[in-house]
């Protein structure tokens, strides 16, 4: 095909070239066939060169047009996969409040009362601030300041919870839901020792634009709370983190035999 192209184009290049330079045909029939010839083989490299310049230009022009049809297909895909991991929190989160209310309601209205409150705030967070792409840092702290005086609440006299929340700059930005399994998480594996308070210690730090989450909860493998969701809380987290902040965060997490220690340093936008 491209040969026939630069063969029309060599043509049609040796016709406006005769007209333009008025060139007068020779008498003889075997010096204007030579002559034709002469600049029909000259001009095929011209061609060639012509042909394979605009095949060149339009060959950049469809793969740049490829290239943004792949950016945009691998964008909306991982798009999905967080709200497919942003699903799996909500419904998990809403079941456990609305158990704790529960409960509170057979033996102590006042306090199911004030955990009613509490969810209501987190129910009004899930609905109209997670939708976003981010949202601001103090916003998602108090969402997890909420999380906590839920269990707090559960647990009673019989856990002790420690936290310290160090945040300079709360219009800094960050995923919603994000921290929240890792919360959840401590309070759903702590254990209590016969006649011993189980703890939790939580430290959240933001320091520019880095913000470092430690939570560490007592923890024994006989003693330790019953769950049934085997780790997809913490794997739900390591796979936004590799989404929505490649190489920009660290997670760590250590498990002895008296307690279970999770350390999250994030790079925050």
């Amino acid at each position: 095909m491209a040969f026939l192209l630069a063969g029309c184009l060599a043509l049609i290049s040796i016709v406006f070239a005769s007209h333009e330079i008025g060139e007068p045909y020779p008498q003889s029939k075997l010096p204007v066939l030579e002559h034709f010839w002469f600049r029909f083989y000259t001009s095929i490299p011209a061609a060639l060169l012509i042909n394979g310049t605009a095949c060149g230009l339009r060959f950049y022009q469809e793969h740049g047009i490829m290239e943004k049809k792949h950016a945009l297909l691998k964008q909306n895909h991982l798009e999905a996969q967080i709200k497919i991991l942003q699903d799996q929190i909500n419904p998990h989160l809403m079941f456990n409040v609305l158990n704790h209310i529960h409960i509170l309601m057979q033996r102590n209205v006042p306090l199911a009362s004030e955990l009613l409150i509490k969810f209501s705030d987190i129910l009004r967070y899930q609905l109209y601030e997670c939708n976003r792409e981010y949202v601001l840092l103090e916003t998602e702290v108090k969402y997890l300041k909420d999380l906590v005086g839920v269990e707090q609440v559960r647990w009673g006299n019989e856990l002790d919870v420690d936290c310290r929340w160090e945040i300079q700059n709360g219009n800094l930005q960050i995923m919603p839901l994000l921290l929240m399994p890792l919360v959840e998480n401590a309070f759903k594996h702590v254990s209590r020792l016969p006649h011993e308070n189980g703890y939790v210690n939580l430290l959240c730090k933001q320091d520019g634009e880095h913000l470092m989450l430690k939570i560490e909860n007592s923890y024994t493998e006989h003693y330790r709370a019953l769950s049934n969701d085997h780790g997809l809380g913490l794997e739900n987290v390591r796979k936004r983190l590799d989404i929505q902040y490649p190489d920009r965060y660290d997670l760590t997490i250590e498990k002895t035999e008296d307690k279970f220690t999770i350390i999250l340093t994030l790079v925050l936008n």
